[in-house]
């Protein structure tokens, strides 16, 4: 399996229901944590946003079924059902993150005889400090999700955006751990992994380096709007459309990839 199409199966479509059953629309994504590769075990969990959840009642998550080989049925899906309760919140108040553990989810699935397929992002993949050093001012990034609810739903696959790092991704945008990108930012955007996926060839501080590269860099979760009444304003990515005339200005906040590994403390 390619890079590229690692990602798209370690992001999932998250619908949430609140208790006026409003129905809304986000992005997920799966992670491996408290990895150990001596007796191969970790455990896989769901980050998206708090705010994609914390209002909801319930939320559906749809993964693309597996054949009895272990295989991708692309067309073919299967959901579950997470409740209010399960999600686990970032330890820190200011950091708009929450995850669930999802293995219990995937066993129960299989249990009925619908077995899910997915991929997961190691958390190797967040990068360390050695590798911070090859980062340049300016990344070539990529972003899988779900804007304004828009997906390939023959294939359930979602959405991937192009784009490049707004500000120095070794840098605190704002002192906080966070960086920006610049890239259309949508509605159902929210929750969704940010990587820097280099194939061939790709710059460093000291030259072209030749190889692939692949680094899980952030987690989308706000954006800057200009409204027709020219205030410009800083808000979380929503995840219902509003019909009002908020004007994105295709830049996107990013938390640092780094912040996930908090909820190691929490399993």
């Amino acid at each position: 399996m390619t890079l590229s199409e690692q990602l798209t199966y370690a992001t999932v479509l998250i619908t949430s229901q609140d208790k006026g059953n409003v129905i809304s629309s986000g992005t997920g994504f799966i992670v491996a944590i408290c990895e150990d590769h001596t007796n191969d075990t970790h455990i896989p969990i769901l980050v998206t946003n708090k705010h994609v959840v914390e209002n909801s009642i319930r939320a559906e998550i749809t993964f693309c079924c597996s054949d009895a080989d272990n295989n991708p049925i692309d067309t073919e899906k299967v959901s579950t059902i997470v409740e209010r309760n399960e999600w686990v919140f970032h330890p820190e108040a200011n950091i708009d993150l929450c995850c669930v553990p999802i293995a219990r989810h995937i066993q129960s699935l299989e249990k009925k005889g619908k077995k899910p397929f997915y991929a997961y992002l190691s958390k190797t993949l967040i990068p360390n400090e050695t590798e911070k050093t090859d980062f340049t001012a300016v990344e070539e990034v990529y972003m899988a999700g779900y804007p304004v609810g828009i997906s390939d739903i023959h294939n359930n696959k979602p959405i991937v955006r192009r784009g490049i790092t707004a500000t120095h991704p070794n840098k605190d945008y704002q002192g906080e751990k966070k960086f920006l990108v610049d890239m259309a930012c949508f509605p159902g955007s929210s929750g969704s992994p940010i990587v820097i996926m280099n194939q061939g060839a790709y710059s460093t501080p000291r030259g072209v380096t030749v190889g692939t590269r692949i680094h899980l860099l952030g987690v989308l979760c706000a954006g800057p709007q200009y409204s027709a009444s020219g205030v410009l304003s800083f808000a979380s990515v929503p995840t219902v459309p509003h019909p009002i005339t908020p004007i994105p200005i295709n830049l996107g906040i990013a938390i640092k990839a780094e912040k996930i590994l908090d909820f190691e403390k929490c399993f």
